[in-house]
Parts: C-alpha cells; structure tokens; sequence
C-alpha cells in the first residue's frame, strides 16, 4: 500500500484518503484531538466520536462520521475498490485510535501517537497484525525509557502533598487535553483536592460526557487557590494567574522530562517523566507486535528510530511531516 508525505498531510494515494491533515481536503481520518494532529478539518472527517466532540470543539464543525473502536466501515478507492477501515484505541488520550486500512489483501496501521503504558483516562492500546506500519517516534532515542508509571503516579501525589503541607501551591503542567485529566485523576483518586485552569476544566468536562471521571473539578478562582492543586497547560506557565501565586511548587509532567533541559524549557521546580507517548522500548515493542514487514517513522526522532530499526532487520524509513509535540 502506497504512502506519501504531502503537503497536506500523509496520504494514501490508492485511496485518495488523508491521515491526520494539515490543510483542508475531500476526505481524511483523524486519529485524536491533539493541536499536531487535529490541524484542519476535511470535507468529511471519520474518528472516534470522543474525537469528533474534541474537534468540534477545537475546529468547528463539517461532515464528520463517528466510529466505535473496533466497528469496522468501509470507503470506496478511486479505482472503484473497496477498504476496510477499523479505528482500535491507541492509549494516547481521550477518544485517541489507530487506524487499520484493509485494502488489496495488504494491511496497514497508522498509530497517530501512541502508547502501550496504561493510563487512568483512556482506553488502553490494542495492536493489530499489519503488513505496513506508520508510526510515531516523538520519543525514538534510547534515552527515552520512562520509569514504571506505578512510581510516577506515586510521585505526583507526594509533590503535591508535599507543597500542600509546606504551605505551597502546587502547580502542574499538564495539556488540557490527555495530560491534564490524567493528572487531575491521579490527585483525586488520592483525595487531594484539584483546581483547573479553564482549558483543562473545558476538556475535563468533556472526559466526563463520555463517562470517564465521575468526580466535580474547581474552575480556577483568582485568589482561591490555597488549599488545591492547581492544573494549568504549559502555555500558561508565564500566565499572570501563575505570578499572582507567591508560594508554588512548579511540576511539569511530560517525557522531556528526562532531559535536564526542561527545567529551564517548562520553568519547573520538578520534573516528572510520565508521558502520553510510547517510550523508545514501547517503539521496538510495537513494531514486533504487529509483525510488520515495512515500517515507517513520522514525529520526532522519525530517523534514528527508522535507522535503528534498519539495523536490526526491518525495512524502515522516516516519512517527513509537520508536527509539533503536544506532550
């Protein structure tokens, strides 16, 4: 099955279909929410209906066609022939899913980005065979190799107890969308009380249309902060609302955070290396679950982690694509 990095976005030629685009076109599969990948809306737009209510939200409204994990739906090629689409969850965020193309007798999965790790707020990754895989490689070095996500999670609720009984506040960096209600999960499961910045309260309460969180957040209230732990997207690190808080503990969560570097890139007191993305293990992991005879690397570290692959065995190389790293 042919695959082309356009302008456009990833295309799939023998079916004139769109994966993820980043200018409008006729038709497109979008495989989550994200601002990377969620870039601009098709004529007609097939994804999970957790991500049609995210890009309704974000980008506005068009033809767009819900489908339930594992639902199979087909799309007519302009030769006349007919594919098989299956949208299966990739464990990333919210309504986040793999798309399985079926087409010819020859399989491909596009991961979008992905993950193995399990998450408290979206459903966990389910990886099908292929003859073809896409896949993400924000993290395709070998310095990427996040700790137990047990430990993290420990270390997220122990910040913020710490700051709490020291008198400060602590402050999270997390994206409203995937990392945001992950940690507003974790903090309340331990009964520590949460306040949002009003993107992530937005996307909050979207989790919890869908069922995903059954407890009420505070909306932030200037000045009403003492007592919670305050969850913010990282834009709004240098947010006045954040200068207005004398005593804070900053945290960033993401997987940059294995790099030193991003104290000074997030402007954090903390790190902690739990991330929405697979791990250079998780990558190789991948790989050989769905026994793919080509590979393909976009996001990232797409070269190094196609060379890696090479040098091991497989047919792979970096398709190059414009993408940011919503982490």
């Amino acid at each position: 099955m042919r695959v082309e990095a356009r302008p456009e976005g990833l295309h799939l030629p023998d079916l004139d279909l769109f994966l993820d685009p980043a200018a409008r076109v006729t038709r497109a599969v979008l495989s989550h929410g994200h601002a990377d990948h969620a870039r601009a809306l098709a004529g007609t737009v097939h994804a999970t209906p957790e991500t049609v209510a995210i890009a309704r939200l974000r980008l506005g409204d068009t033809s767009y066609v819900p489908h339930a994990y594992g639902e199979p739906f087909e799309l007519t090629a302009p030769s006349g022939t007919v594919a098989r689409l299956t949208l299966l969850p990739s464990g990333h965020v919210l309504g986040s899913a793999m798309v399985l193309v079926e087409h010819r007798d020859e399989r491909l999965l596009y991961t979008g980005d992905v993950k193995l790790h399990r998450s408290r707020t979206c459903a966990p990754a389910e990886v099908a065979a292929a003859d073809v895989l896409v896949t993400e490689a924000t993290f395709g070095l070998p310095v990427f190799r996040f700790p137990p996500v047990v430990d993290l999670e420990a270390r997220i609720v122990d910040e913020a107890r710490t700051a709490l009984d020291s008198g400060e506040i602590p402050v999270f960096l997390g994206y409203a969308l995937g990392k945001g209600p992950e940690i507003a999960r974790i903090l309340q499961d331990a009964d520590i009380p949460v306040m949002l910045h009003g993107a992530v309260h937005r996307m909050v309460e979207v989790y919890r249309s869908f069922g995903v969180g059954d407890r009420d957040a505070t909306a932030y209230e200037r000045g009403k902060v003492d007592g919670y732990a305050l969850i913010v997207p990282p834009s709004a690190r240098t947010h006045p609302m954040l200068r207005a808080i004398r005593q804070k503990r900053v945290i960033a969560v993401t997987g940059w955070a294995l790099l030193d570097a991003s104290y000074d890139r997030y402007g954090a007191d903390v790190l902690i290396p739990l991330s929405d993305h697979a791990d250079w293990d998780e990558l190789h992991e991948l790989v050989a679950r769905t026994g793919a005879r080509r590979v393909l690397t976009t996001h990232g570290f797409a070269e190094p982690l196609a060379h890696a692959l090479s040098a091991q065995g497989h047919d792979a190389s970096a398709l190059h694509l414009l993408h940011g790293d919503e982490e």
